[in-house]
């Protein structure tokens, strides 16, 4: 039998993201066509009822471009990570793990990894994206600085 899920402090700790974020920043080589230019998004987080999950959306925008993101995130008790599923308006779908050390949370996929790291006074974060084409080799895919809009 399927033991019933319990909120834990790590389903708390998501809470860092819930609200509105401003985004600015950059694309980088890992970017391809779209390298060097100014990112601007917008990005709403919110607790699904209950508790146990997040749910992140981001519209940024870069040259002529729009990307629109969706991500779900949970916690795992098995494996004492974050799993994240990741969906986008470019038909990319890709899954995620995910953990938490003080103030930055670090996300992990076969193709993609990012790093966002908190200011001490919870209103602000970096993020760098890296992307590997191959699997083993990394590049820098975007730098990003988000503060709280709401």
């Amino acid at each position: 039998m399927e033991k019933t899920p319990q909120l834990l402090p790590q389903h708390k700790a998501m809470e860092a993201f819930v609200g509105g974020w401003k985004i600015n920043g950059k694309n980088l080589e890992g970017a391809e066509g779209s390298a060097g230019t100014t990112v601007e998004a917008d990005g709403s987080y919110t607790l699904l009822p209950g508790g146990f999950f997040l749910e992140l959306r981001e519209t940024a925008h870069f040259g002529d471009q729009q990307h629109i993101t969706l991500m779900i995130m949970g916690y795992d008790e098995a494996s004492l990570q974050y799993p994240v599923s990741f969906f986008d308006n470019t038909g990319y779908s890709r899954v995620y793990q995910g953990s938490l050390r003080k103030n930055t949370w670090t996300i992990s996929g076969e193709r993609e990894r990012a790093t966002y790291t908190f200011g001490d006074d919870g209103n602000s974060y970096t993020s760098f994206w890296e992307r590997s084409f191959d699997g083993a080799n990394w590049v820098p895919l975007c730098e990003l600085s988000a503060t709280r809009s709401v």
